[in-house]
């Protein structure tokens, strides 16, 4: 359980900078949700880790609002409801490692796009 919940809050930190950063003059100082994050109409990170992955991240770390289906793992753990012995496994922790080098895999690889094209 702890490193699941580890490495969703650490997904969750990265995709925050990550906007920060990128939004740096237009950036109010409350930190957006997840779900805020992970919308498709959020350009700032659509543009960086492209629409089928932001889709792919959604389903996996959350439901609701803009999202009818999906695990919602992040919640489901960060909140611990929903949750039985049974789903408390690795393969969870697994998968949210799998997200995490998704993101910095992406984020490296555009990184070396635009250092070649300077």
């Amino acid at each position: 359980y702890g490193l699941t919940m580890f490495i969703f809050g650490i997904i969750e930190k990265l995709l925050r900078l990550i906007y920060k950063n990128q939004n740096k003059e237009n950036y109010v100082d409350i930190d957006p949700s997840l779900g805020d994050l992970l919308g498709a109409n959020n350009e700032t990170i659509v543009k960086l880790l492209g629409i089928d992955n932001v889709k792919i991240i959604a389903y996996y770390l959350i439901k609701g609002n803009r999202f009818e289906t999906g695990f919602n793992y992040r919640n489901n753990y960060a909140h611990y409801k929903n949750l039985k012995p049974q789903d408390i496994h690795y393969g969870v922790a697994l998968k949210g490692l799998q997200i995490f080098l998704i993101i910095l895999n992406t984020l490296m690889l555009k990184t070396i796009q635009k250092g070649e094209k300077q």
